[in-house]
């Protein structure tokens, strides 16, 4: 599982929430990737308590992107652990499954276990996504019926990133496919990094249903930034006590 995060009030409060889930997956490995310059000591120390192998790495974010609100986040950071599996991985030994898991997210157990049977991708709805109740597929009899989007229904796969898993082999066996472009190596749109690559994956036809058709294992939850008002930094706060 690829996980980015950045340096905010509830990093720490977020990754904790993730690990607490991902301790219970039998064979997980979980890839936090810091958007920063270095890897920082309250995720390095976060990951040694996290009772689960993990995957500590970096790439910081240009100061340019950031300050715009229509580029998409995370990109570099999931592309860096792409990268990191295609490193420690081959065509010959890519048994496996690559999920995309935020750190603001909450997740049931049971979408690990349904993502494991993935032949080529899977997918599901993810809830509190694109400003509806659900986005994504909607699944009868085990194939999808229809989508559901609050915009841009033209997309081609209109679906959260949390909202799908994909097999390491054929990731594998496209080592040039990443986050952030679209078929013609052009930068993607905001809300077409999912659909640019799953498109450049696999055929709309060829989505595997997963997870109970009627109810949400997956949350996209956002915590809230904590309402401090009264902290004014003074000399005598304790500044020193790590949240």
């Amino acid at each position: 599982m690829i996980t980015p995060t950045y340096a905010r009030l509830t990093q720490k409060s977020d990754l904790t929430s993730v690990c607490l889930t991902v301790m219970h997956v039998r064979k997980l490995v979980w890839i936090v990737v810091e958007d920063s310059d270095t890897r920082t000591y309250l995720v390095a120390k976060l990951l040694a308590r996290c009772k689960v192998s993990s995957v500590h790495l970096n790439v910081v974010t240009p100061d340019y992107y950031k300050h715009d609100k229509w580029k998409p986040r995370g990109v570099l950071q999931r592309n860096a652990g792409l990268s990191w599996i295609r490193d420690h991985h081959s065509i010959d030994n890519c048994s496996g499954v690559v999920y995309f898991g935020d750190d603001d997210n909450s997740y049931d157990l049971r979408v690990f276990e349904e993502m494991k049977e993935t032949k080529g991708v899977s997918v599901w709805p993810v809830a509190f996504s694109g400003g509806v109740k659900i986005e994504g597929p909607l699944c009868k009899d085990g194939v999808i019926d229809k989508w559901h989007s609050g915009w841009g229904s033209e997309r081609p796969f209109p679906i959260d990133m949390a909202g799908f898993a994909i097999h390491l082999c054929l990731l594998m066996r496209n080592p040039k496919v990443l986050i952030g472009r679209d078929r013609q190596n052009r930068l993607s749109k905001p809300g077409y990094l999912e659909s640019n690559l799953l498109e450049q994956l696999v055929d709309k036809d060829l989505l595997e249903c997963r997870g109970p058709p009627d109810e949400a294992i997956v949350w996209h939850v956002k915590t809230a930034e904590p309402d401090i008002p009264r902290e004014h930094n003074d000399p005598s706060d304790p500044l020193d006590i790590e949240v």
